[in-house]
C-alpha cells in the first residue's frame, strides 16, 4: 500500500524533464562541444570570452540556415534554442569568426521518448514496472537518463513521459 501511494504521489508531482543544457563561447572553443539532448531540451549558447562569436547551425564553416544563426559579442549575451521535434540525430554548429581555429560542435539528438522501454510507442506500467525491476542496477536499458544506476530519476523520467510517445 505505501508503494501505491508513493507512485500516486510521483504521478501528481512530477517534475518535467525538459532541461537547458548550456554551451560556453571561449575564445576559440565552446564549452562542451558535444551536447547531448532529447526534443524539447532547450541548448543555451552564452557568451563568456574573447572577440565576437556565433552560433551557427552547419557543417563547420558553412551555415545550413536551418536552425540558428546568432551573434553573441560581450559578457552576458546568450541566446536560447529548443531542439524539435523530428530533427536529424545530429546538429553541427560552429563560430563563423572562429571556424577555421576549430571552434565547432555538436548537438545529438536522441530519441524523444527514451522512457518507452518496450518500444510499444506508449510509456506505460509495463515501462515503469521495468524501472522498479531493475532498481539499483547498471548497465540496463531502464537507466533512463544515463547516470549509471536505476533509481528514482529514471522512474521520475516514466511518470514524466506517461502516455503515447
Amino acid at each position: 500500500m505505501k508503494s501505491l501511494i508513493a507512485i500516486a504521489t510521483l504521478l501528481c508531482a512530477s517534475p518535467s524533464l525538459a532541461d537547458t543544457l548550456i554551451v560556453d563561447l571561449y575564445s576559440t572553443s565552446f564549452s562542451p562541444d558535444v551536447v547531448n539532448v532529447v526534443p524539447g531540451d532547450v541548448v543555451r549558447f552564452q557568451y563568456v570570452t574573447g572577440y565576437p562569436h556565433t552560433a551557427t547551425s552547419g557543417t563547420p564553416c558553412t551555415p545550413d540556415g536551418l536552425y540558428f544563426d546568432e551573434s553573441l559579442n560581450s559578457p552576458g549575451d546568450y541566446f536560447e534554442w529548443t531542439v524539435p521535434d523530428g530533427g536529424p540525430d545530429e546538429i553541427p554548429f560552429f563560430c563563423t569568426p572562429h571556424c577555421d581555429f576549430g571552434m565547432t560542435g555538436v548537438i545529438i539528438i536522441s530519441p524523444a521518448c527514451p522512457a518507452d522501454l518496450n518500444n510499444d510507442g506508449v510509456v506505460d506500467v509495463v515501462d515503469l514496472l521495468e524501472v522498479v525491476g531493475s532498481w539499483g542496477e547498471s548497465g540496463v536499458p531502464s537507466d533512463i537518463n544515463g547516470d549509471g544506476v536505476v533509481n528514482v530519476s529514471d522512474l521520475l523520467a516514466v511518470v514524466d513521459a506517461w502516455g503515447s510517445c
